[in-house]
């Protein structure tokens, strides 16, 4: 019984691990390169409840508390394969969110989690920006954005020298409200 269940788990991770992200990536230029390039993205009107709300100074992210729990439940312990591998990666980074989740629900129904403290967590929340699968709502609105842009720079300043980073931007006229980075050299 014990073994199905793992199985079962081993295959929800890896549901979750590749579930949009796959597509996000495909999207996404190749790091480690000077670059500015940026598109949009549409975004859900909402998000299951109950849900997570990552703080920013301007606007909240709003990820399914739901699927970060079964991916954090689902996470392989070892990996013999890539997909295995981001399903580990990507369990990791949902039970370090989900620890950082506590008190009650802010305006947005959901429980806040300050985005200065995401750390490696932040990953997480590109991807799922990346892939559609959040909701962005600006602090005092009544409703989600429709969409947000992301923007990815690269910048060298040498062969081996360089940074890139993540920028997502929401608004008319559009204003970063997310910085992730990317790649360093």
């Amino acid at each position: 019984m014990r073994t199905r269940r793992s199985v079962a788990a081993l295959a929800a991770a890896i549901a979750f691990a590749t579930t949009g992200t796959a597509h996000a990536f495909a999207e996404r230029p190749p790091a480690g390169q000077v670059l500015d390039v940026s598109r949009e993205i549409a975004l859900p009107p909402g998000v299951a409840r109950p849900c997570l709300a990552v703080r920013t100074a301007e606007a909240s992210i709003l990820l399914d508390r739901s699927a970060l729990e079964r991916a954090a439940a689902a996470t392989p312990g070892r990996w013999t394969n890539e997909r295995e591998r981001e399903a580990l990666i990507r369990g990791n980074r949902s039970k370090a969110l989900l620890a950082l989740a506590g008190g009650p629900a802010d305006a947005t129904g959901c429980v806040p989690v300050e985005a200065a403290r995401l750390a490696g967590a932040a990953h997480l929340v590109v991807e799922l920006l990346e892939a559609g699968d959040a909701s962005v709502v600006a602090h005092g609105a009544a409703k989600p954005d429709r969409g947000v842009t992301v923007r990815y720079l690269g910048m060298r300043s040498g062969p081996a020298v360089g940074r890139g980073e993540i920028r997502f931007l929401r608004g008319d006229p559009r204003r970063t409200f997310f910085i992730v980075e990317w790649w360093a050299s």
